[in-house]
């Protein structure tokens, strides 16, 4: 089941034209992404600012990276509600892949 999906946008400006304007969407609420929790999961060593507008289920998550464009790196990601994770994780780590882990309060992130 998908939690939410994550999209960049340079500018707060280009967040509320996109989501608000153009899309009819309201923002459900907003947050900062320490810097920290950016490097360890993006490879990013910038806070963010994050909006995250409810469409139905699911979240869409929009990090403002006025930054992004000269940099190149990108955090855009899917997010997955997953029942059986210690599944799914043996089975990525089987199949060779990097698993990211980031602990904190209530559920983790991997």
């Amino acid at each position: 089941m998908i939690d939410h999906i994550c999209i960049e946008v340079s500018s707060k400006k280009n967040c509320r034209v996109i989501f608000e304007e153009v899309l009819g969407l309201k923002p459900a609420y907003s947050f900062e992404i320490e810097k920290e929790f950016m490097a360890r999961m993006f490879d990013v060593h910038n806070p963010c600012e994050a909006v995250v507008y409810q469409a139905g289920d699911t979240k869409i998550e929009v990090f403002i990276r006025p930054e992004m464009e000269k940099l190149g790196k990108r955090t855009t990601h899917l997010c997955l509600i997953m029942p059986d994770r210690e599944r799914v994780l043996k089975s990525a780590e089987e199949s060779g892949l990097t698993i990211l882990h980031h602990p904190r309060e209530g559920r983790p992130l991997y």
